[in-house]
């Protein structure tokens, strides 16, 4: 035998044993080298809470293991956390889901009731976070030096890497594409630090929260509204055109019809912006609120944000617009042109509800332009191409 090893074959090969260990009930332990002033002590002190969490986080992954804040106490009077405590991520065992009976392929157990700790405690005399209690052995391996970058406590976006991601998203660049471009900048997915889940979690967040981390966008179905979506919520209205008058922010309704033909309202939403991300998280927090189920048909105005959106969130349902927009939108882009007694409503009646065969309808339509002059208008050229919905 080849007495050369490599450290890597060392630490692969200790892995392996530790693995046999644990499968025959024995503890054992692998730990990555670390130094003694980046272990936790008992009585050391920290002016807060998430600096006491950063340093453990910083130990956990030194040595090899995944951290998570198992609880919190708070004062009622103040408020303020009293007790915290942070536990490997293998602590406990993952709670049994009844569902798992229903499931071809469960997911397999990762925890192994693991009892290393950290808790720490607020004393008011001194003002700062007690370390009163510490448990350092753990009952399973290690992860090697190389990958604790990637374990879930680890794992972060920089603000770098957060603009790169944004760019990306508002370029309709597929976050697939991004993500994969990113790793090769970086050397290779173990080295861009974060997964395409962490990505998509995170333009998530950003698309709910502001700068100074308030909500920005938010929605809410009661029951009724649910039920009643469930009924009737085949061909659904998407309305866009309330505005809240102080803060003029977006307020947006999603309606429809029930068996006595009044208004039915399923969801409301007030919303930061009128971007396609935003419209992207409240379509898809519609459909976790309706249990999946998409309309078969949804009636919006003609924003391009919104269809983007649609398409991305809703590829399956038909998107038509409404007429009562289209004629808002035509009264304001080209109500000056058809100054005589039909009007452009008139005009644009005929071709909504009498032309039902493609080429009368194409044929009037070029007839209309020549004569009302306006064979080069950019908003009925655009207006054409949308006439399928």
């Amino acid at each position: 035998m080849d007495n050369d090893l490599s450290i890597n074959d060392v630490k692969t090969s200790v892995a392996i044993v530790a693995e046999i260990n644990i499968s025959e009930n024995l503890v054992a332990e692998v730990v990555n080298p670390i130094d003694i002033e980046f272990t936790p002590k008992l009585n050391m002190q920290f002016d807060t809470e998430d600096e006491a969490y950063d340093f453990y986080n910083a130990y956990g992954g030194k040595v090899g293991f995944s951290i998570r804040k198992d609880y919190a106490n708070k004062s009622r009077k103040t408020g303020n956390i009293t007790i915290s405590k942070f536990v490997c991520s293998k602590q406990g065992f993952r709670v049994k889901d009844k569902r798992d009976i229903h499931t071809r392929k469960p997911r397999a157990e990762t925890r192994t009731s693991c009892s290393v700790l950290m808790q720490i405690r607020y004393d008011r005399k001194k003002g700062k976070y007690v370390v009163y209690n510490f448990v350092e052995s753990h009952n399973h391996p290690m992860i090697i030096e190389e990958c604790t970058h990637m374990m879930p406590s680890q794992r972060r976006i920089s603000v770098a890497q957060a603009i790169d991601v944004e760019l990306a998203c508002e370029s309709g660049v597929p976050l697939g594409n991004a993500f994969e471009s990113m790793s090769r900048q970086a050397g290779g997915r173990q080295s861009i630090g974060y997964t395409k889940v962490d990505q998509q979690n995170f333009l998530r967040t950003r698309d709910r929260l502001d700068s100074d981390e308030m909500i920005t966008n938010i929605f809410w179905a009661d029951s009724r509204m649910i039920i009643d979506y469930g009924y009737f919520g085949d061909i659904v209205t998407f309305d866009t055109t309330y505005k809240l008058v102080q803060s003029n922010r977006p307020f947006m309704a999603f309606l429809g019809l029930n068996h006595h033909r009044e208004t039915a309202v399923f969801e409301l939403a007030l919303m930061y912006d009128e971007t396609a991300n935003s419209f992207a998280w409240l379509f898809d927090s519609f459909l976790n609120a309706m249990s999946g189920k998409a309309p078969q048909t949804i009636l919006t105005d003609q924003d391009g944000a919104m269809a983007k959106a649609l398409a991305q969130v809703m590829p399956r349902t038909r998107h038509l617009l409404c007429t009562w927009h289209i004629m808002a939108n035509a009264q304001k882009h080209v109500g000056t042109i058809f100054r005589n007694d039909e009007g452009i409503k008139s005009v644009l009646s005929q071709f909504m509800y009498c032309y039902d065969d493609k080429d009368d309808f194409c044929i009037q339509w070029d007839v209309m332009l020549r004569d009302y002059n306006v064979v080069g208008n950019t908003w009925l050229n655009n207006l054409l191409g949308l006439r399928e919905k």
